[in-house]
């Protein structure tokens, strides 16, 4: 029950720093890249029980819970991207959940997982023009980085 109550609270805060945040990196480099957390493995759940949490918390199905929590923050940090024309490394897209070698102990990418990372990076960096915000994601079990226009409707 705390958690359910504190949630709101956590989130609230996270929407008024993480602008705050933002745009005090953006006064010393122009070149931010956004990278969305991935969604732990689900199959070493028993390390820091992160879905057996989100089922205790939403009393629903785990997966579709971490989901939805994330299709509830996430939006506003698109509308930023858009802002700032901001690359965005989607991880969440990137990572299979079930997949274990990607991960290590549940939360931690091991170095499979942060060889996606690398690669996502290394392709912002080299591509990315800062005209426009495009997510970057690589679909699981190939190599090839995707790109797609964040066509979030913002107030530049």
């Amino acid at each position: 029950y705390q958690r359910r109550v504190r949630a709101p609270d956590r989130i609230s805060q996270f929407w008024t720093n993480y602008p705050i945040i933002l745009e005090s990196i953006l006064k010393v480099t122009p070149h931010v890249i956004i990278m969305l957390q991935y969604r732990p493995s689900y199959n070493q759940d028993n390390v820091y029980h992160v879905y057996r949490a989100m089922h205790s918390i939403a009393q629903d199905n785990p997966v579709s819970s971490l989901n939805a929590l994330m299709e509830f923050i996430y939006p506003k940090v698109f509308q930023l991207a858009c802002k700032h024309s901001l690359p965005i490394l989607d991880l969440p897209n990137s990572f299979d959940i079930y997949d274990d070698t990607l991960f290590k102990y549940q939360i931690e990418p091991s170095a499979k997982g942060g060889n996606i990372i690398c690669s996502l990076i290394q392709h912002a960096v080299i591509h990315h023009d800062y005209k426009s915000s495009k997510f970057y994601s690589i679909t699981p079990g190939t190599k090839e980085v995707k790109v797609t226009e964040n066509d979030i409707i913002s107030n530049k």
